[in-house]
C-alpha cells in the first residue's frame, strides 16, 4: 500500500507526531497532504509549544498565523533561541539572549545590575526583534536601538541543509541615522547613561565613573550590529563533586564595575576557572580571570585570617585530606586591610576555601601575569576571590536559570 492510499484518519495521526520543520517538508509533497496540514486545527501551534517550549492558544483565528509563524520566522530563526556571547566590541564583549515569543522572536542584551548591587537581577535590553508580516514573504527584522525602531539584517551561519541557524550570527544595522553618532553625544548623554549603570549615591559608585566613560564610547558600537557565538552553559563533570556549581556569575571588579563570568570545570572536577563573558580594558573578554585547583584546599582559624600578611604566609600545598572531607563550615574573616570589604554581603564562616590564582594585566592587555590567592565559596550562589597582591576580596553571585528563561 502506498501511503497517499492509507486512511486520512491514519495520515492525520501520522502528521500529529511529526516535528514543525518535518511537518513542512511533508506538506509540500503534494496538494493533498498540503491542504490537511493547513486545514488541521491546532496542528503548528502544539508542534511549535513541542518544538519552542512557547504556548499559542488554539483557535481558528490564529491558524493561518501559527503556521505563518513557523514558516517566515521558525524555520530559519527558531534556533536562535538561546544565549550567546559576542564576538566584537573591542575587550568589553556582551551577551546576549534570544528569546521566542508568541508569533515574535526578541533578542536582548543582558547587562549586570547596576553597580555596585551584585545581587540585584540582570538588567535586558531589547535590541532586535523578528516578526511575521502577512504582507511580506519574509520576515521582518527590526532594531530595537536608536531613536526609532529600523531596519536590522541577520546573517546566520546555516547548518549543513542550509535550513537552521547554528552557532554563529551576525547582525548589521541597516539605519545608522536612526542612531546618534559617538560625536552628537553630550555630557547630559554620558550622565544619563551613567546613573543607568551606576548607584552615583555609594562609594563604588563614584570609584567607577572614570573607567565606565571608556565603556560608554564602546557600548555605542553595539547598537550598530556585531557578531555572536552560541554559548553553551558548563555542567557538573560526571561523577564528580564540586563544591560549588558551574554557571554565570556577577563579579565585582573595583572601579570597571560588574561583570559577567563563566565558571567552569574540567572533565575530572579537579579545576575550576572562571572565565569573562564581558571584560574591561585590563582583563578582556574571553580571557581568564580566576583558576584554583581542588586538591589545594584549606582551612583557617580566624588569627590567621587577619591581615594579608598571615594570609600570605600560609604555604600553597596539597591537603592531606580532600575538601569533601574537611568541616562543611569554617571560619570566615575578612582581613583588617582589605581594600574592598563587602560586609553587608558576607557571613562569619565559609563552605570551603582554595589557593588559586587571579589574573591581573595593564591596561589594554599588556604584561598580563597570574597572582596568588584564595578562592572561598560561600554558598551555591555566591564565592569570592581574595587578590593578594590587590589586597581586596572580590564577591561573585550566580544568575540564576530563572533570569534567563
Amino acid at each position: 500500500m502506498k501511503l497517499m492510499e492509507l486512511p486520512e484518519e491514519v495520515l492525520i495521526l501520522i502528521i500529529r507526531h511529526l516535528r514543525s520543520r518535518d511537518i513542512l517538508a511533508f506538506s509540500l509533497t503534494c496538494k493533498t497532504v498540503y491542504e490537511l496540514c493547513v486545514s488541521l486545527n491546532g496542528l503548528w501551534s502544539k508542534s511549535i509549544r513541542k518544538d519552542f517550549d512557547i504556548e499559542i492558544r488554539e483557535d481558528d483565528q490564529v491558524l493561518t498565523e501559527a503556521r505563518l509563524f513557523y514558516v517566515k520566522v521558525l524555520q530559519k530563526y527558531g534556533n536562535l533561541k538561546g544565549l550567546w556571547k559576542a564576538k566584537s566590541f573591542s575587550d568589553y564583549g556582551g551577551l546576549m539572549q534570544v528569546k521566542v515569543k508568541p508569533f515574535g522572536i526578541i533578542g536582548y542584551e543582558i547587562r549586570p545590575p547596576k553597580c555596585p548591587h551584585l545581587k540585584q537581577p540582570v538588567r535586558k535590553i531589547p535590541y532586535f526583534e523578528i516578526a511575521v508580516s502577512e504582507m511580506e514573504s519574509k520576515p521582518v527584522i527590526s532594531c530595537l536601538c536608536g531613536r526609532e525602531k529600523h531596519g536590522l539584517r541577520i546573517s546566520c551561519k546555516l547548518s549543513q541543509d542550509a535550513t537552521l541557524c547554528t552557532d554563529q550570527f551576525t547582525t548589521s544595522c541597516l539605519s545608522h541615522s536612526s542612531h546618534k553618532g559617538v560625536d552628537e553625544y553630550t555630557g547630559e548623554d554620558l550622565v544619563d547613561w551613567l546613573n543607568q549603570e551606576l548607584d552615583l549615591q555609594t562609594p563604588g559608585g563614584q570609584l567607577s565613573q572614570r573607567m565606565f566613560v571608556l565603556k560608554f564610547i564602546s557600548s555605542k558600537h553595539f547598537e550598530y550590529g556585531g557578531t555572536y557565538q552560541r554559548l553553551e552553559l558548563p555542567k557538573v563533570p560526571v561523577g564528580a563533586r564540586v563544591p560549588i556549581k558551574p554557571g554565570l556569575f556577577k563579579g565585582t571588579y573595583s572601579a570597571h564595575g560588574l561583570e559577567i563570568i563563566m565558571l567552569t570545570y574540567n572533565l575530572e572536577g579537579t579545576k575550576v576557572e572562571g572565565i569573562k563573558v564581558t571584560g574591561d580594558r585590563n582583563i578582556p573578554t574571553e580571557k581568564v580571570t580566576i583558576r584554583a585547583h581542588l586538591p589545594y584546599a584549606m582551612t583557617l582559624t580566624r588569627e590567621q585570617q587577619e591581615t594579608f600578611d598571615t594570609l600570605e604566609a600560609i604555604p600553597s600545598v596539597i591537603s592531606d585530606e580532600p575538601w569533601e572531607e574537611m568541616p562543611s563550615r569554617q571560619p570566615f574573616v575578612i582581613p583588617q586591610d582589605c581594600a574592598e570589604r563587602s560586609e553587608e554581603l558576607l557571613g562569619n564562616s565559609c563552605i570551603a576555601r582554595f589557593h588559586g590564582f587571579g589574573q591581573i594585566a595593564e591596561s589594554g592587555y599588556q604584561n598580563p601575569s597570574f597572582t596568588p590567592g584564595h578562592w572561598i565559596i560561600f554558598s551555591e550562589d555566591l564565592f569570592g576571590f581574595m587578590w593578594m597582591s590587590l589586597r581586596c576580596l572580590s564577591l561573585y553571585h550566580r544568575i540564576p536559570d530563572t533570569e534567563l528563561s
